[in-house]
């Protein structure tokens, strides 16, 4: 009789994330990949959450880099969004099937701009309340709205880790038309165009851009200079066009582990150049390089997706994490400016400085489940014919 409970138990403890999915879970073949949503957007909060005083000690300045090095959760992202996003082009050129382009856009529509919209009818009557300058605000929320955001420099000082969302955007454009563009090229040819193109061209015109000082920024303005942060999704798109065509080597699958090993160098390795002023910008570069092998790496356990467990990709919190990232990226630094301005500096009290820290990172992470879980998984369910089990 006591194994009867504890089995009920087990399945209930089983289920309770499967009911947070756009798709049930049986359809999530691959859950391990919101674990790596869930370690790229812990990285990210902890290099906009985590602050030290720049004259504290070499050993602590070098601590906190690494956690500063948090902004490869972004590239991370990016290589997430090149193998999803192109998996299924893939495996149309594989079949020779037409792009659906008509459900393609939708289907990103409803993924990006609902949740964004949402937060910035949120956050920008807050920041005109903290911050005053309501003009600035207003004309900012409303180029985000109307798209002009996307192609034109705004202003930073509304939430400006949405500069992200920018790259993602020029990704999803540039995509499907590099595949019309390659529909009578060869699976293989194609295959090596795109990671090649995707990889080198970005890394040439972000050296151009800085030789002419046009380099990326997001302080007054938030400029994304096309094409030059686009490099990231090369491996996913790899990746991808391997898997779908079954030709992931086997040895790649063996060492995806080292993905994680990659990322801990690499952040340990930003940490370091921070600290040493006149680094040559070709390291910054390599280290670059080292963030995409390892998620190329993360990304192989495509072929093996039950040994990710053994590394704790497929931890259900982890993997909760990753479901709400995209909502918890939206409000995290917003929550962040907001309660620095009502506590004050910390002035070295440990006290002042956990509630600056803990305080953003509990409220914006409840405000994204919320939203999450009563706005955008609705929306997603509904708009791609799902029954919400909610």
């Amino acid at each position: 009789m006591s194994g009867k409970p504890l089995t009920n138990q087990k399945a209930a403890k089983k289920d309770w994330l499967e009911s947070w999915h756009v798709t049930p879970a049986g359809s999530q073949i691959y859950g391990y990949l919101d674990g790596i949503r869930g370690i790229a957007i812990l990285l990210v909060l902890a290099c906009h959450l985590l602050y030290v005083n720049p004259q504290a000690s070499p050993t602590t300045l070098f601590i906190f880099g690494i956690f500063g090095a948090g902004t490869y959760g972004v590239t991370i992202f990016f290589a997430l969004s090149g193998f999803l996003i192109s998996l299924p082009f893939w495996k149309g050129k594989l079949r020779g099937t037409p792009l659906e382009l008509k459900r393609y856009t939708w289907r990103r529509f409803w993924k990006i701009a609902p949740p964004l919209v949402l937060s910035l009818l949120i956050l920008t009557p807050i920041y005109v309340l903290f911050y005053g300058d309501s003009g600035i605000y207003i004309k900012t929320t409303l180029q985000w709205l109307c798209g002009y955001s996307f192609f034109f420099p705004v202003s930073g000082r509304l939430n400006p880790v949405m500069w992200s969302l920018i790259v993602e955007v020029h990704f999803y454009i540039l995509l499907p038309l590099l595949f019309l563009l390659l529909k009578k090229t060869s699976y293989r040819n194609s295959l090596i165009i795109l990671c090649l193109g995707f990889f080198l061209i970005p890394i040439i015109t972000r050296q151009i851009y800085e030789v002419t000082g046009n380099g990326f920024s997001l302080n007054p303005l938030i400029k994304v200079s096309f094409p030059s942060k686009l490099d990231a999704f090369s491996v996913g798109i790899l990746i991808a066009g391997l898997h779908a065509r079954n030709t992931l080597p086997a040895i790649l699958t063996r060492l995806a582990p080292l993905g994680l090993i990659g990322i801990a160098i690499a952040l340990v390795w930003k940490s370091h150049l921070g600290l040493t002023p006149g680094s040559p910008k070709a390291l910054t570069e390599i280290n670059n390089l080292i963030i995409l092998v390892s998620c190329g790496f993360l990304l192989a356990f495509i072929g093996n997706p039950s040994a990710a467990g053994k590394w704790f990709l497929d931890n259900r919190l982890l993997r909760w994490f990753g479901l709400v990232s995209y909502e918890w990226y939206l409000f995290h630094q917003a929550a962040f400016f907001f309660t620095g301005a009502l506590l004050g500096n910390a002035g070295g009290d440990p006290k002042i400085y956990a509630a600056r820290v803990l305080i953003p990172a509990i409220t914006s992470l409840l405000l994204a489940a919320l939203v999450y879980r009563y706005f955008s998984l609705p929306i997603l369910r509904g708009t791609r014919g799902e029954t919400s089990v909610i």
